[in-house]
């Protein structure tokens, strides 16, 4: 048999009207309170995640700054060498020594940025590939053909 709820809604109403003001008064007061509580847990939560977000953005901005600069300086590097290979002129050597310095400070920037060694990881294949192509760029500066055009500034003209 089904028991009646009307019956059961009927004994809740009769406990509750038996209950001194009191009493009632601290079970009105205490279910906001818990809730009060429990956002104010919530807000704590939410804020301690949005700070870890914020730290992984600015992470992120850096990561990329530094990535940014380290390409620029690449770029820079392969132009003073084309520029050296073409003109043989000793301030594109220069130039690419000081590109070469900025890519390794680029280099050592990330390092700190990502937080991992130069042997693990995506910062291994960066920094190997940056290597490979200032060696690259470091033996086309010194190949015979910018040797022949510095000995050709140096002793006679081009054109004759």
């Amino acid at each position: 048999m089904i028991p009646d709820r009307s019956v059961e809604k009927k004994g809740m109403l009769a406990r509750w009207s038996r209950l001194s003001l009191r009493s009632k008064g601290v079970a009105v007061l205490t279910i906001p309170l818990l809730a009060l509580v429990w956002a104010q847990y919530a807000m704590y939560r939410v804020e301690g995640d949005v700070a870890s977000v914020d730290q992984r953005a600015e992470r992120f901005y850096d990561t990329r700054s530094a990535l940014s600069q380290l390409r620029i300086s690449l770029n820079g590097a392969q132009a003073a060498a084309g520029a050296y290979v073409a003109t043989g002129e000793r301030q594109f050597a220069v130039m690419f020594d000081e590109a070469r310095e900025s890519v390794n400070q680029s280099l050592n920037h990330l390092s700190q940025s990502i937080g991992s060694t130069a042997d693990e990881g995506p910062l291994a294949e960066i920094r190997r590939q940056a290597d490979q192509e200032l060696a690259s760029l470091s033996s086309l500066r010194q190949s015979p053909r910018s040797e022949e055009r510095r000995v050709g500034k140096e002793g006679r003209s081009r054109w004759s």
